[in-house]
């Protein structure tokens, strides 16, 4: 994937407001509407953001996107 896509970024923030960001598989409460090529990558997204504990939100979901993407080469 180039980008996260609004799709994406709002089935992650959905799950964030419900479960919080305690651990990486809360933010994937709606894995199963995601599309089955897309998945995995976001689920090590994921992962990385909860590593790297930076701010994920509104204004700056593909801004961390395009980070994890060149971080992750």
């Amino acid at each position: 994937m180039k980008k996260l896509g609004e799709r994406n970024f709002l089935l992650l923030s959905m799950s964030m407001e419900t479960c919080g960001f305690n651990e990486p598989a809360d933010a994937m409460m709606y894995e199963e509407k995601m599309y089955c090529n897309e998945a995995r990558e976001i689920w090590t997204f994921v992962e990385w953001l909860f590593k790297s504990k930076r701010p994920f939100g509104r204004v700056n979901y593909e801004q961390r996107f395009s980070e994890f993407k060149k971080e992750t080469k």
